[in-house]
């Protein structure tokens, strides 16, 4: 078996504390006798709530009397009210863990381990991390469901992101066994850094971008490489996308980020696929590798564009840099230091306040610089 620690029932009345900010003035008071210790108030206040249905109060009754708090412990009256807090049509999430538990355990109830990973399928379903983490363990192991790596794999992650840290140990035992190939292997060069203007990521990511920009992304079977930094255990998980249903903008921005470039530009029928990185414990990347286009990598508060190499953008991009006067090397769709200092000069002269090349902005002025240069000779 695993030798990781499933997560506690809850018993920090984190459902109260999650929901009191926009809860019924009643039901806040209710959490703020209980988290007082006035129990006796507590249950005044959470019983008539639970008796007219909320889901919430009969959670917390459910905790009240599991863990003995001023009454006597009952655990059948607590399994009771965490049953009637898991109905639709708001059941209580924690309620279905706490009832997921005790269908693994058989504390109170038969030992039952798929009984156990529909309560903690449901109560992940509506965003609780210690069920998604819960579940992952379940089919890794197999128990109450088929054994299935990737599933395992999926649910971790979901745990990992939502903040539960024992993920990571989980990760750790799955990395590079389950899921190991990408959707889509390749390299591609990472060409540009795009964020809103008012981010200013330039500025406070400045070494990092310098260390990324130019050079490789790679995605393959058991290795993924970003850059400077390699990971060699990593897994993938994939889900296509419809390019078709796809808005993909810059982070903050308004401006769609495909249009920008004429060999991404989608066509009807064509597909992305989401792709989360899993390096060990950790998830360093998610990405949209774009069919016949781009891969996008979130990174330091905007997107990372990674090409083709050679590319028709840079190919385009060199191009009118040369027409616009300034050196790129030749017109070879390959992203190197010339074209990137000519990038670079072109930006400051025209005042573009380190918009890549990439960019919409950059885009629209080179092309106009572009335009307004003279041809070149004909030989």
């Amino acid at each position: 078996m695993l030798a990781l620690a499933l997560a506690a029932p809850s018993s920090s009345l984190a459902e109260g504390e999650a929901v009191i900010d926009d809860a019924a003035p009643d039901f806040s008071a209710g959490v703020a006798a209980l988290q007082a210790g006035d129990f006796a108030e507590a249950l005044a206040i959470l019983e008539p709530l639970a008796d007219a249905g909320d889901n919430r109060s009969r959670f917390l009754l459910g905790q009240i009397y599991a863990d003995g708090l001023g009454v006597t412990p009952d655990r059948a009256l607590a399994l009771d009210l965490w049953r009637a807090a898991a109905e639709p049509p708001s059941p209580s999430a924690y309620a279905l863990y706490n009832l997921g538990v005790a269908h693994e355990r058989g504390d109170g109830v038969e030992t039952d381990a798929g009984a156990a990973a529909d309560f903690y399928a449901r109560a992940a379903a509506r965003g609780l991390a210690a069920a998604s983490l819960n579940l992952a363990v379940l089919y890794l192991e197999g128990r109450g469901v088929a054994e299935d790596g990737e599933q395992a794999l999926r649910h971790g992650v979901d745990a990992l992101l939502r903040g539960q840290s024992d993920a990571g140990r989980l990760l750790d035992l799955l990395a590079g066994r389950h899921a190991a190939a990408p959707a889509t292997a390749g390299t591609w060069q990472i060409a540009d850094h795009l964020s809103a203007p008012d981010r200013l990521a330039r500025r406070t990511h400045g070494d990092a971008l310098d260390r990324v920009i130019g050079r490789s992304l790679r995605l393959t079977t058991g290795r993924f490489q970003l850059g400077p930094s390699t990971c060699n255990q990593v897994s993938y998980l994939s889900e296509p996308q419809d390019l078709r249903a796809l808005l993909l903008t810059t982070t903050g921005a308004t401006d769609p980020l495909l249009p920008v470039w004429p060999d991404a530009m989608p066509r009807r029928g064509d597909e992305a696929v989401a792709i989360t990185v899993v390096c060990g414990g950790t998830v360093p990347a998610a990405l949209l590798a774009i069919n016949g286009g781009p891969v996008i990598v979130t990174f330091a508060d905007g997107y990372l564009a990674a090409l083709d190499q050679p590319s028709p953008t840079i190919a385009g991009v060199q191009d009118r840099l040369a027409r616009a006067g300034y050196d790129p090397g030749p017109a070879d769709g390959v992203l190197g230091p010339r074209t990137l200092a000519a990038a670079e000069a072109f930006g400051t002269d025209v005042g573009l306040n380190g918009a890549g090349l990439l960019s919409r902005r950059f885009d629209d002025a080179l092309r106009l610089a572009a335009d307004r240069s003279p041809a070149p000779p004909t030989p």
